[in-house]
């Protein structure tokens, strides 16, 4: 059989759009620290230990451990197609984002703090996601249709007799992408002339046509 596409295939939309969610995350996350140091100003309320700093991740296999401090991974979770043409598709993708991180504590207080921590740090990705800046995740126009924070869970990681109190939160991210593809280059249709003639008759116009 022969080789119909004879070109290198480059990576789908899907994928870039996965790469640069964590991207925008990890900027503008890092950028809050520098902008808060180590100073919580009114009207927030004080969280001990609170750091907008995280290590990031996509599609991150290998369990989080507690020791790691803030840790957020980006991972595509399915692909729902649809508006489907000949060199395109309409892809509306689910991307699931979690938030790990915990209180290092002796007392009940670090169920707490870990839950606020933690509520924060999710508030702070919802609005960085949700922000008219990021409609289009700061790609060019035709590839991004809508993205749109359709929920954020929260849950425990580890038992309750953990010290580090570790907790881990789900922002669900969905974004319609456009993603194409090449064409069949189109056979010419060199040839093939049509003469049209045109007779008036007590009926009206009277079409004939030859093809030569």
């Amino acid at each position: 059989m022969a080789v119909k596409l004879n070109y290198i295939i480059a990576a789908s939309n899907f994928e870039s759009v996965r790469d640069r969610i964590a991207l925008i995350l990890k900027t503008e996350m890092d950028n809050q620290s520098l902008l808060r140091g180590t100073v919580q100003t009114p009207p927030l309320p004080v969280i001990p230990n609170l750091n907008y700093t995280a290590s990031f991740y996509t599609e991150r296999f290998t369990p989080v451990d507690k020791t790691e401090g803030n840790v957020i991974t980006v991972d595509l979770f399915d692909i729902s197609t649809s508006d489907q043409t000949p060199v395109s598709q309409s892809c509306e993708c689910t991307y699931n984002i979690d938030i790990y991180t915990g209180a290092k504590e002796t007392t009940t207080e670090g169920y707490y703090n870990s839950a606020v921590k933690l509520q924060r740090l999710a508030g702070l990705v919802r609005h960085v996601l949700q922000s008219p800046y990021n409609d289009r995740l700061q790609f060019a126009n035709g590839i991004i249709e809508r993205r749109s924070v359709s929920k954020i869970q929260f849950a425990r990681v580890n038992d309750e007799q953990d010290a580090a109190f570790q907790r881990m939160a789900r922002v669900t991210l969905v974004v319609k992408i456009n993603e194409n593809q090449n064409g069949i280059t189109p056979i010419t249709a060199g040839g093939y002339d049509t003469e049209i003639k045109i007779e008036e008759t007590e009926q009206g116009y009277y079409l004939t046509y030859n093809n030569e």
